[in-house]
C-alpha cells in the first residue's frame, strides 16, 4: 500500500496548524502572560468544551495549544485523555455516516491543496 494518504492527510494537519498558528500570533498570543499551570488549566477547559460538541473544536483551544508549541512545551494529553477518545469516537461516527460522495469531495479536495502546495513550491 502506498504512504500517499497519509503524506496527503499529514500535509494537511500541518498546513491547518500552520495557519492556527499564524492566526493566533497575528491576533496577540492572548495567553503569552499566563502561568503554565493557568494554561493547562484552559487547556482542560476548552478540551471538556470540544468533548460536549465534538464536531466544532473551540478556537480558545487552539489558541491554548498554540502557545503551547510556541512556548517549545507538548499540550498535557494525559489530562485529557477520556475526552480525547470521546472526541475521536463521535467524530469517527460523523465520517462514517456521510455519503460515498462526500467522501470523495473532501479527498479530492486535500489532494487538491496537496498539489497546489508542491507546485507552488516548485
Amino acid at each position: 500500500m502506498s504512504d500517499s494518504p497519509k503524506i496527503v492527510a499529514h500535509h494537511a494537519m500541518a498546513s491547518d496548524e500552520l495557519e492556527l498558528m499564524r492566526a493566533y500570533v497575528q491576533n496577540g498570543r492572548r495567553w503569552r502572560r499566563v502561568l503554565e499551570s493557568e494554561l493547562r488549566s484552559l487547556f482542560i477547559l476548552h478540551f471538556a468544551e470540544w468533548e460536549a460538541a465534538p464536531l466544532t473544536k473551540p478556537v480558545q483551544l487552539n489558541d491554548v495549544i498554540c502557545e503551547y508549541k510556541l512556548r517549545g512545551l507538548a499540550p498535557p494529553y494525559d489530562d485529557v485523555k477520556d475526552d480525547l477518545n470521546a472526541i475521536t469516537k463521535a467524530i469517527a461516527a460523523a465520517v462514517a455516516n456521510l455519503p460515498a460522495d462526500e467522501h470523495d469531495r473532501i479527498n479530492q479536495s486535500l489532494i487538491d491543496d496537496f498539489v497546489m502546495s508542491t507546485k507552488n513550491k516548485q
